[in-house]
């Protein structure tokens, strides 16, 4: 969509999802361009029904065939975690939902 783009869009993928639905979740995301080119490439790669649920960092610089893998190899977003000392649990929930987590 933009090769030149940076940042990368938080997408997470629930278990259940239909291939449809996570074309919508990108095409909202702004990480294609059309649902029915990406429903179509992974119709035509065989990958269609290998999409994994997880939570993916994706970016607007990556190609399709880019996307698809991340989706399909199951390479989910992992990070670690650090409770800070004399913090409250509301304290470090406010930093995960900062972040994009919920």
């Amino acid at each position: 969509v933009n090769p030149e783009a940076e940042e990368r869009v938080l997408v997470v993928v629930e278990a259940g999802s239909t291939p449809t639905a996570i074309a919508a979740q990108l095409l909202d995301a702004s990480l294609i361009r059309s649902t029915d080119a990406f429903l179509l490439y992974t119709r035509i790669t065989g990958t269609q029904n290998l999409l994994q649920a997880g939570s993916y960092r994706l970016s607007q610089a990556q190609s399709v065939p880019d996307i698809v893998n991340s989706l399909t190899s199951g390479r989910v977003e992992t990070f670690q975690v650090t409770f800070i000392p004399g913090q409250t649990l509301r304290q470090q929930r406010a930093v995960f939902e900062q972040a994009g987590y919920t």
